[in-house]
This record gives structure tokens, sequence and C-alpha cells, in this order.
């Protein structure tokens, strides 16, 4: 079976994390990555092994070398090139968040609708075994029903000129790391809700509390 040839938009610090992910797979490998920088994704490929390169985010989606995608760009960048990636019949990988807005993000998933090309936002803790385990309890009503789901993830930021202080760049606590807070407390009113249909009357309260930023 052929190995899924994975691209790289972005020589960003998160990307390597990817690689290691690629590398423990069977089915999988990395072979290129793109930056508007040309130096910056050659140091990047000199220094993980990776054997093509490029300049630009187009030339690496038209190039006919990758199968898939993984966009480590800036949020404020997500949409854009998640959009030119499916286009191009490339499958997607986005690291959270998936966009900036929920306009943008309807526009992303219409896109993936024409295209029928696969896509999906970064949340590792989703397929980590602890969480596959808490998903089963909430699904299967073991722990009965939910009415609070109560989440907190933080970190000191203490460089206001980090990426993740941005506005402009679509940065900010809720975008940078609450999103997993939200993606938590959705995916598990979602899962009572398919498991019991009157649940979906009585959502649960949620509180979602990020600081950091």
């Amino acid at each position: 079976m052929r190995r899924v040839r994975w691209g790289i938009l972005g020589a960003a610090d998160i990307a390597p994390n990817l690689l290691e992910g690629v590398r423990l797979s069977s089915n999988s490998e990395a072979v290129a990555v793109a930056s508007r920088d040309f130096s910056r994704a050659q140091a990047f490929a000199e220094r993980h092994g990776l054997p093509r390169v490029f300049g630009s985010y187009e030339a690496l989606l038209h190039s006919g070398e990758v199968d898939a995608v993984y966009v480590a760009l800036p949020n404020s960048l997500h949409a854009k090139w998640c959009i030119h990636a499916l286009e191009a019949g490339l499958a997607v990988l986005c690291e959270k968040p998936f966009t900036a807005t929920a306009a943008e993000a309807r526009e992303v998933m219409r896109v993936r609708d024409k295209t029928g090309v696969p896509i999906i936002e970064g949340f590792m803790y989703r397929f980590h075994p602890m969480y596959e385990r808490v998903f089963d309890l909430l699904n299967s009503g073991t722990i009965g029903d939910v009415i609070l789901v109560q989440s907190a993830f933080t970190f000191l930021l203490d460089d206001p000129n980090h990426i993740a202080a941005s506005a402009e760049l679509a940065g900010g606590a809720l975008l940078d790391i609450g999103c997993y807070c939200v993606n938590l407390e959705v995916n598990a009113i979602d899962l009572r809700a398919r498991g019991h249909g009157s649940h979906a009357a009585r959502l649960p309260q949620c509180w979602a509390r990020t600081t950091g930023c």
C-alpha cells in the first residue's frame, strides 16, 4: 500500500509535533514543507529530514508530490489555505483553531462539501485513550445525565509579541487554548444529545475558563 505523502504549510514551531506522529505511522511519510521564506523552509527541511522544499504554499499544493497537508499557519490564515488545499484535492489536517470566525468555518465546510475532500481540526486529545474512555462513559450514560461541564486550560504567556497574543493574527486566550475547552464541552453535549434524543432539549450548562494571554 502506498504511503500517504504529507506536506506542511508553514515552518512553525508546532509543526515538528506532526512529524513525530508521522514517523511512528506505518502508512504515512512527511515529504515536504512550504514557507513564504524559502530559507526558513530549507532550514526546517534540513533539520527534520524532509526531501522537498517550496518557497510558496501554492507551489506545494500544486506540486503533485503530496496527498495531504498539515496547515500550521497563523490562525488568521487557516481558512484561506484550507480552502486552497481542498480545492487542490488534498486532504487537510488544520491546526486548531479551525478558523478565526464562524463565517470562515462555514465557508471551509462549504468547500469541503463541494469537493468531497476530507478535512479535520487538529485536536489531539480527541484521539487520546483517556478521552476515548471518557467519551465512552458519556455516550453509554454510565455517569448519568451531564448537567455541567467545567474545564480550564491555562499557561503563563509572558511575551506580548508572541503570535498567540496577536489580535491581527487571530490570537488570544479563547482561540489559542480556550478552543480546547469549548471543543470538549461541545463533544460532551453532542454525545449525550445523540445518545438520548430528548436530552437535546435540556443541554447542560457549560463553563470554559482560560487565562494566560
